[in-house]
């Protein structure tokens, strides 16, 4: 699913003022008729998201998922994930007004600077960006003012109280990491069936399976004996094996899984023919240590926090906040992802 990316810049600033699109229709006297299109769809305090940004939004999204490769997701839960992401940017800048955040020019040009830089653009390449994107210089940098403001109000609010030390992660990755693998030493006695075998194939070598099993536990039959008849007959198979559980086909784990070491399953069928299998003996095996694992426990701890905190944090805001949804659709939206936020954030 997707993940709600909060500092994504979007292309129209979140402005009390409606947006305008300009229509210029000429005619024989050459006068231009002015048209609004757009529409406020939910104002947060003094800040408001119009039907433009939102529809925009879905679009580019819809761009990069197309890009990347990536699978395309159901529109309406894009949409969702948008509709979320607009808003929690419309309570941070409402905030960061609140707060009267400041921020200087020269970290609006560093930023723009480390933009060009990351995605390998001259200035004429990035003059070039703006023009295909619509944007003017000043629109693109007040959209980077929001954004410095909005990871400001996130610096101080939601990540100061994330805790990494070392007890805690040690107890995440015991919660999350620290699984087993179960490996199983065992042995197969097959009756292989080739693909072009039927049902009275398969049934005949059952009954022939039951037989051997049926001696088995009366004690005529041990596993030596067993060996020796398999390993004298071209058709039949005898096979040792050492295998995790995961690599294991699973008509074997349900054979396995409910035996003791020394003690053989009931005869099974698999796409390959009839089994029977012989537990000799299972041990669990980690995935690996804590101090292998540090890095990978670290980042994922880290978002796991961070996603908690910040989702905090914007309740907090959320209640605060004066919200008036213009539009149904949008608080739909909102309203389906706060009944299961983990469909959307996974």
């Amino acid at each position: 699913m997707f993940i709600v990316r909060i500092m994504s810049i979007v292309k129209i600033s979140l402005t009390l003022v409606s947006s305008l699109i300009i229509i210029f229709s000429f005619n024989s006297t050459a006068l231009a008729k002015l048209i609004t299109l757009d529409k406020i769809i939910v104002s947060i305090n003094e800040e408001s998201i119009t039907d433009l940004m939102f529809n925009d939004a879905v679009q580019r999204e819809m761009q990069i998922i197309k890009t990347s490769q990536q699978a395309i997701p159901n529109i309406d839960d894009l949409k969702v994930v948008i509709a979320k992401r607009l808003l929690d940017q419309g309570l941070l800048n409402s905030q960061a007004r609140i707060l009267d955040v400041k921020i200087k020019q020269e970290e609006i040009d560093n930023e723009i600077t480390n933009i060009k830089k990351n995605n390998k653009l001259d200035d004429a390449s990035f003059e070039n960006f703006l023009y295909n994107e619509n944007i003017t210089m000043g629109e693109f940098s007040l959209n980077i003012s929001n954004q410095i403001k909005r990871q400001k109000l996130i610096d101080n609010f939601v990540k100061y109280r994330i805790n990494m030390d070392e007890n805690s992660l040690f107890d995440y990755y015991n919660k999350h990491f620290a699984k087993t693998n179960l490996r199983y030493k065992s042995r197969s006695f097959s009756i292989m069936l080739p693909s072009t075998s039927n049902v009275a194939d398969q049934a005949l070598a059952l009954e022939q399976m039951n037989d051997y099993y049926h001696e088995l536990k009366t004690g005529d039959l041990d596993a030596i004996k067993l060996k020796e008849i398999f390993r004298s007959d071209s058709q039949m198979q005898v096979k040792e094996f050492d295998m995790l559980k995961s690599e294991l086909l699973s008509s074997f784990v349900d054979a396995l899984i409910n035996l003791e070491p020394g003690t053989f399953s009931i005869p099974f069928a698999s796409s390959f023919g009839v089994h029977i299998v012989e537990l000799i003996k299972i041990k669990a095996e980690p995935i690996a240590s804590f101090d292998n694992m540090k890095e990978e426990v670290q980042s994922a701890y880290y978002r796991s926090e961070f996603n908690h905190y910040y989702e905090a944090y914007i309740d907090e805001l959320f209640k605060e906040a004066k919200i008036d949804y213009k539009d149904q659709k949008f608080a739909g939206y909102i309203s389906q992802y706060e009944e299961n936020p983990d469909k959307y954030t996974k």
